[in-house]
Formats: structure tokens, C-alpha cells, sequence
């Protein structure tokens, strides 16, 4: 299934916005927090989930990875749906979600919408345990965002790794590679995955 996605904003909605790529535009469900952000005729780079039901495909984008890594956890809570666990990824930073959890902080949980005391529970229950890995990538992310020199080949070892490639695999190609903060993120990444299908 789609991993990530690069385009050209369309149209934004309350809950979704379009994004025009290859001709085709799709339309992504959004955190709504992010919503506002969005400018009309910008580029914009998102992770993606593909949900599929019997009679519905929804594209859930993302703008940090380790935002996707939360919902699909969430997703794996009873009784907590993809729309759902949208709407806690929305309410939160990583972080301080990650913390709720983590401190079973129960009363922020029930102040989004939909989620009573049961299922507030239920997620600090079920997902507790889990969050020390969580803790670390955090962590490590938000060392990587105040490493500004560093963000964008970060970004790039990221897409690739999402795209299927193995980290050493990436690395190498990238070593062969000049990626300067100021490269452009489309064309550092045709480069490597030019590289990576010539070594393949």
C-alpha cells in the first residue's frame, strides 16, 4: 500500500484536504490540527495509511512518522476505529500523547471527543507497556528537529525506508550522494532511488 506521499494542495476541508500528484488527486484525512497549515498551491509531503474497508479505501496522512506509528497502535486498542484514533493524534503532540499513556493521564484522554472513561482506560491499559520504545523515538526525534543541518537527509533515509529499502542500503547510496540542507527534497530523492535500482 501507499507509504508517503509528495504534492500540490488542492483543496482543504474540515477534515481532509486533496493533494494533486501525477496528474491524480487524493484526497487525505487529515489530523485537523493541521488543517489551518495548509496553503492552497504549496507542496506538501505527508506519511500514509491506507485503511480498507468492504465498500471504502481512506487515505489518513501524516505529517511526522511517528505520528502514523501512534495511530496504528492506537488502532490495535478494542473499540478504538481509524476515525477515532485520528481524533486523539489530532489532540496531542507525539509527546505529550506519549505521556498521557505512558502516566495513565486517564482525564486528558476523555477530553477528546468520543473517547469516555472506559475506553481512556483501555488505551493507557493496553498501550502502557509499549511506550518506553515511543519515549525513545521521540526523544530522538526532537534531537533531529533541533539538528536543523541534519533534518533533511533525515527526511530522505526516512521516505526510503518507508518505500521498502533496508537502512544500510540507504545509507550507502546516500554516501555517494552530495545532500546539502538546501537540495531539493524531490530530486535528492529520484537521485538515491536512482542509485538504489542501479545497485539492485
Amino acid at each position: 500500500m501507499f507509504a508517503w506521499i509528495s504534492g500540490t494542495v488542492k483543496n482543504t476541508l474540515e477534515d481532509r484536504l486533496v493533494i494533486e500528484t501525477g496528474g491524480i488527486g487524493y484526497e487525505l484525512y487529515l489530523p485537523q490540527k493541521y488543517i489551518p497549515e495548509q496553503v492552497l498551491e504549496s507542496q506538501a509531503e505527508f506519511h500514509l495509511y491506507t485503511h480498507v474497508r468492504e465498500d471504502q479505501i481512506t487515505l489518513f496522512a501524516f505529517p511526522e512518522l511517528l505520528e502514523k506509528e501512534l495511530f496504528l497502535l492506537l488502532m490495535k486498542v478494542s473499540g478504538i476505529g481509524a476515525k477515532t484514533a485520528l481524533g486523539i493524534v489530532s489532540n496531542f503532540s507525539p509527546q505529550n500523547l506519549i505521556a498521557a499513556i505512558s502516566h495513565r493521564d486517564v482525564a486528558s484522554l476523555q477530553a477528546v471527543k468520543g473517547i469516555g472513561k472506559k475506553a481512556a482506560e483501555k488505551i493507557t491499559l493496553e498501550l502502557h507497556d509499549k511506550m518506553s520504545a515511543f519515549e525513545l523515538n521521540a526523544s530522538t526525534q526532537a534531537t533531529r528537529q533541533n539538528a536543523t543541518p541534519n533534518s533533511g537527509r533525515h527526511d530522505l533515509i526516512s521516505a526510503l525506508i518507508n518505500l521498502g529499502y533496508k537502512k544500510p542500503q540507504v545509507d550507502r547510496a546516500l554516501e555517494t550522494l552530495e545532500i546539502s540542507e538546501d537540495s531539493a527534497f524531490d530530486q535528492s530523492l529520484r537521485q538515491a532511488l536512482q542509485v538504489l535500482g542501479s545497485a539492485s
